[in-house]
């Protein structure tokens, strides 16, 4: 917070703008109060929580058992949370947030730990999130993912179609590349090795 006590002195002596170094959302919320106290006005660029105490009250009363949270602590202070969504077959990852900087702790909470429960639980699948090369180190290989939108503006609707047709086929080319990468071995079904 030392950083932020000493951008708000520069602010009020010479009303220049502070670019302070990123933090997580909590950091950024007391850096925000601070701020506030000091009667400065603040933002902050970059994603806001949206996974809020409301989103947390709902999802505890409509679908608790879909809901996993895999917790890291140091020292049996928490510092680390990643939270998945699971279905009957498939574990869904992840949101995650750290406290601070440790050396792999991203990759337990967020991959290895969600792989260890899907063989305790026995579900057939886990889809760890979209993106990251780095998956296909950790086992994962490349899948498609889709969604669905509504677009009211047939024009925009046209210029978002045209756009996809064309990024379709770069990202088709991409996971093709991706694929020649996967840790795991293709054998022939011939019958023999069944």
């Amino acid at each position: 917070m030392r950083e932020t006590e000493d951008a708000i002195e520069v602010v009020l002596e010479s009303s220049e703008a502070v670019e302070l170094s990123p933090q997580n959302a909590y950091i950024r919320r007391l850096q925000h109060q601070l701020a506030e106290r000091a009667n400065l006005v603040s933002r902050s660029r970059g994603r806001e929580p949206y996974l809020n105490r409301e989103f947390f009250a709902a999802i505890a009363t409509t679908m608790p058992s879909n809901l996993l949270v895999i917790l890291a602590r140091h020292h049996g202070t928490p510092i680390a949370a990643a939270i998945c969504f699971r279905s009957s077959t498939t574990l869904y990852g992840r949101y995650w947030g750290s406290l601070g900087d440790f050396h792999s702790l991203h990759f337990e909470t967020c991959y290895y730990q969600g792989i260890d429960y899907c063989i305790r639980e026995r579900l057939d699948r886990f889809e760890p999130g979209t993106q990251g090369e780095h998956k296909i180190a950790r086992g994962f290989t490349p899948q498609p993912t889709w969604s669905c939108h509504w677009l009211r503006d047939a024009n925009f609707h046209a210029a978002v179609g045209a756009f996809l047709t064309r990024e379709t086929r770069h990202v088709d080319a991409y996971m093709d590349e991706l694929g020649e990468h996967v840790p795991y071995r293709s054998i022939p079904f011939d019958g023999a090795n069944a």
